[in-house]
Formats: structure tokens, sequence, C-alpha cells
């Protein structure tokens, strides 16, 4: 799932078009033009092909997304949404997180990534020393990371932070102490 895992442009033929969101953990959202969002749905890749089958769709039926990968510059795929052809499209993949990790980073709970507001924002430096604060006010104001790769652990005052990042830098798959969470840049 890390060559699909990040946020994807999508445009059909017909009349779709949106975002499509592909988290490390396998999780995944789709955001149409229209303003429908819909989280929390599953996907699977098997010999480069992308199969997932998206609820509460309603009228646009479900996703049957055949997805044929190129890791290039421009990270290109293409496919079907709702019986129309798909073409797709991301940022540029870097080699590791050492690219974009220097930004603010909000959390969002797994089990409410609609959430209007951020429960947690953490902010990383290049220096290797980020900050937190909680949507209640409580922080921290410095403590260590380690990258390596796509990931990123730090020892915090509020337990151990994992990450695990999208390779073009947009999306995490995080948990700081036993809480799961979502996260994209602020920038987004």
């Amino acid at each position: 799932k890390s060559d699909i895992t990040g946020l994807w442009s999508f445009q059909t033929k017909g009349s779709h078009s949106g975002d499509i969101y592909f988290y490390p953990d396998g999780n995944a959202g789709l955001s149409l033009a229209t303003g429908r969002t819909i989280y929390n749905w599953k996907y699977d890749v098997d010999a480069g092909i992308l199969r997932a089958v998206i609820p509460e769709l309603g009228d646009l039926g479900s996703l049957e997304a055949k997805l044929y990968m190129t890791m290039t510059g421009d990270s290109t795929g293409a496919g079907k949404f709702c019986r129309c052809d798909l073409e797709m499209s991301r940022s540029a993949i870097f080699l590791e997180a050492s690219g974009y990790i220097e930004s603010t980073w909000n959390f969002y709970p797994v089990t409410d990534m609609q959430a209007p507001d951020p429960v947690v924002s953490v902010t990383f430096e290049l220096e290797g020393f980020g900050s937190l604060k909680f949507a209640n006010g409580v922080s921290q104001e410095s403590f260590a990371y380690e990258l390596n790769g796509h990931n990123c652990n730090a020892s915090t005052a509020f337990g151990k932070l994992s990450m695990q990042f999208s390779p073009d830098g947009q999306l995490a798959s995080c948990q700081l102490g036993p809480t799961r969470y979502q996260a994209h840049p602020v920038s987004w």
C-alpha cells in the first residue's frame, strides 16, 4: 500500500472530480468537488491494481477503481470511477520525510475525520525538534524526534508519537500515546 499512499486529485470523463486520500495505515477518504466527503473506507492493492468500494455514496453508486500506477515525478494513474474513465495525479514523491517534515501537522481522530477542527497540532523543525498543542490548550514546547525514511518517532510528555507519512508528504497515519490519528500539513 505504500506506493499508492498520498493525496490524489482525480477527474472523470463524466462529471465527477475531487480528491482521494490513501493513508499509510490502509484507510482512505474521498472528497468530491460537490463538497461531499466520505472517510474510513478500505482499499486493496494487488499487482499494481487498486480496488475499493466506497460506502454511502447513494446516487453515485460505488467505486470499483482500477488504478494502474507508474512511479514517475508526475505520479499518475488511470482507472474507473462509477463506470466513468478516471485519471489521477498527485504531487512529486520524496525519498524521505526530511523533504516535507518542516511544517505543522493537524491530527484528526481516525473515528472522526470530518471533525471541523484538529484535536492536536504538531510542529516539526528540521533541526530534529518539535512541539505539540492540543485543542484544549495543553501543550509541550519541545521534544526531540527521529526520522527514518517516511517514518517519524518521538517521546513526548503525552506518550510515544509515531507517524508514517505518504511519500508525497501530504498525509500521515499517526499514534500519540494510545490514540490513533490521521494527519495532514496545515498548508494543505
